[in-house]
């Protein structure tokens, strides 16, 4: 597994930590995607993301282009990645892009898909009083959130839960069911399905 070449794709504090799991266990990180530096909080300076912080701290090379254009295409391809990972990116992949790595683009989800697809999930979750949410993580699809399933772990809402509270959770669990996903990926023993419409 370590052999493989990744690419990471992110930009907030959720997908930092899932950076961060793949670099504790040493896998083979070729390349850091994520959102450019911006303007934040009061004295608006130019900060970079999470991600970028965690990548200039491990010495892996960043990229952060404002749209996956011919030119971002060309450059990941020179990666030659066997799997690109994605968490909270906010950018929009293309088809041609799914389709460079060997073992394709996965996509790490904090809700129990196809139930909260697309932004906020974890708000939705708690403004819905959803009993229970989970992880999902699936294949990347030209849609948002719309790919096969390849693996869901799910646990009980506390009633006292707030977003913080299930951020945490969600984080702790997301980097734990990536880890025990990515070594069947590689020996390909997953089974993907596909998600139900219906209950998105």
């Amino acid at each position: 597994m370590k052999d493989k070449k990744i690419i990471f794709m992110g930009t907030p504090d959720i997908a930092a930590q899932h950076l961060n799991i793949l670099i504790e266990n040493n896998l083979n990180v070729v390349g850091v995607y994520t959102q450019p530096p911006r303007k934040k909080n009061r004295g608006m300076r130019i900060e970079k993301s999470d991600v970028h912080q965690i990548a200039d701290k491990n010495n892996i090379e960043v990229f952060y282009p404002s749209a996956i254009d011919d030119i971002t295409i060309e450059q990941v391809k020179n990666l030659e990645p066997d799997l690109i990972i994605v968490v909270a990116y906010g950018i929009i992949l293309p088809s041609k892009f799914l389709n460079i790595p060997k073992y394709g683009c996965i996509n790490i989800h904090v809700s129990l898909l196809p139930r909260w697809r697309g932004a906020a999930p974890i708000e939705h979750a708690l403004l819905s009083g959803d009993v229970k949410t989970g992880i999902s993580i699936i294949s990347v699809s030209p849609k948002l959130d719309a790919g096969n399933i390849l693996m869901q772990e799910s646990f009980e809402i506390d009633l006292d839960m707030n977003s913080d509270d299930l951020t945490l959770n969600l984080t702790n669990l997301g980097k734990k069911t990536l880890m025990k996903t990515l070594p069947l990926l590689f020996e390909n023993k997953l089974t993907s399905k596909k998600q139900e419409e219906s209950k998105a």
